[in-house]
């Protein structure tokens, strides 16, 4: 049974995210608008998917990188690239007895998909070295059906945090500050 992730990325201006009804429901085609942050007012990127990535994964590696002052696009020795990965195998919702009140499955399994993004980087002066994004989300089996809208709700709130402040956010990873 196909299974599809939901994510509304139009909140944090990736308008070209497209829906699709396939194994892997999330396609990044062509240019995708950043969000404004310091040194990079209107940053603009363009994705290239990787025809070679596996079946419960995909990448795409950005290819341009337009007005963010400074970043590179994709190469072998700086990659630059964004994954969507997914259960190889997903768990069921749990099962309840006759009467529908008892769960006789076990505990509730969770479905576990990875949003990563890989960008290479300096350390240090001549000193290369990968900075990592890593967004887990863990779906207990079932809530895709039985609270779709709760699941969606958190997507919504996450792209949310990230629109609403780009900069300072962003500036918390320089500075170290949280305030």
């Amino acid at each position: 049974m196909l299974r599809r992730l939901w994510l509304p990325f139009a909140t944090v201006n990736l308008s070209s995210l497209h829906l699709e009804e396939d194994e892997m429901s999330l396609t990044i085609t062509g240019t995708i608008a950043g969000t404004a942050v310091t040194s990079a007012p209107t940053p603009v990127f363009t994705a290239t998917e990787d025809s070679s990535a596996g079946p419960n994964f995909r990448r795409w590696y950005i290819t341009t990188v337009a007005t963010a002052n400074g970043a590179t696009s994709h190469s072998v020795s700086c990659p630059f690239y964004v994954e969507l990965h997914r259960p190889a195998v997903f768990k069921p919702a749990p099962q309840y007895d006759a009467s529908g009140t008892r769960v006789v499955s076990g505990p509730v399994g969770r479905n576990t998909f990875k949003i990563r993004i890989i960008k290479g980087v300096n350390a240090a002066a001549n000193l290369p070295s990968i900075l990592l994004f890593e967004g887990v989300f863990q779906v207990p089996a079932g809530a895709d059906v039985a609270d779709a809208p709760n699941v969606r709700a958190v997507m919504s709130l996450l792209g949310g945090l990230i629109n609403e402040d780009p900069v300072n956010l962003t500036e918390t990873f320089v500075t170290g500050l949280l305030g």
